[in-house]
């Protein structure tokens, strides 16, 4: 059901009749229908049990569906995908631990970030046993806005890293230093302000 506007019917499908009771269904292809984030993936409650292929190329999707029982194969190319969260990482590790075969996820197409954000999703992508289409190098964007790949930035993750908590560092004592210097103003007006009214009181 390739571009075929199913994201304006199943919009209001509350309570998931559209695939309702086809319990055999092993493979989906909802490719290009302008999915968005606020798609159920209750749609496929009745393959729970039978589902094994989603394709879900092409659409607007910015996070994937944790709900991914059974699923060995789950394609999310050319979505709107920054990075994988810390959740969404571990539920697919949870699948991949939980079934006895191999689990293919693809990704490319999306507008990946390289930032301080992201590093724990770069890290995944080559430590993981997961199935990754360009074996998990893909290009991304960097904070400067530098396209670079994620191979290129786990090559030097470690100094990543190191970047990432001296910026927070650099964020963390100027903010302080503002405020110090906020109270020593404030001080120093309250300070003068004293020494006037005392002044008019002689």
């Amino acid at each position: 059901m390739q571009s075929s506007s199913l994201s304006i019917g199943l919009k209001d499908d509350h309570h998931s009749i559209f695939l309702h009771g086809l319990k055999l269904v092993q493979y989906i292809d909802f490719s290009r229908n302008a999915f968005e984030d606020l798609f159920k993936i209750s749609t496929f409650e009745s393959q729970l049990d039978s589902l094994q292929s989603l394709i879900l190329e092409g659409n607007l999707f910015t996070s994937i569906p944790l709900n991914l029982d059974g699923l060995s194969f789950l394609n999310f190319k050319n979505n709107k995908i920054a990075y994988l969260t810390t959740k969404e990482i571990d539920a697919i590790e949870v699948l991949f631990r939980k079934s006895n075969r191999t689990i293919t996820v693809l990704l490319e197409g999306n507008p990946l970030v390289c930032t301080c954000a992201s590093l724990d999703f770069v890290e995944w992508l080559f430590t993981t046993k997961v199935k990754l289409d360009s074996n998990g190098s893909y290009s991304c964007v960097e904070n400067d806005g530098n396209i670079t790949t994620t191979n290129a930035v786990y090559n030097h993750l470690r100094m990543m890293r190191i970047r990432c908590i001296t910026t927070v560092w650099l964020i963390f004592s100027a903010t302080l230093f503002g405020v110090l210097l906020l109270f020593i103003l404030v001080g120093y007006r309250y300070f003068l302000d004293l020494t006037l009214l005392f002044q008019q009181k002689k």
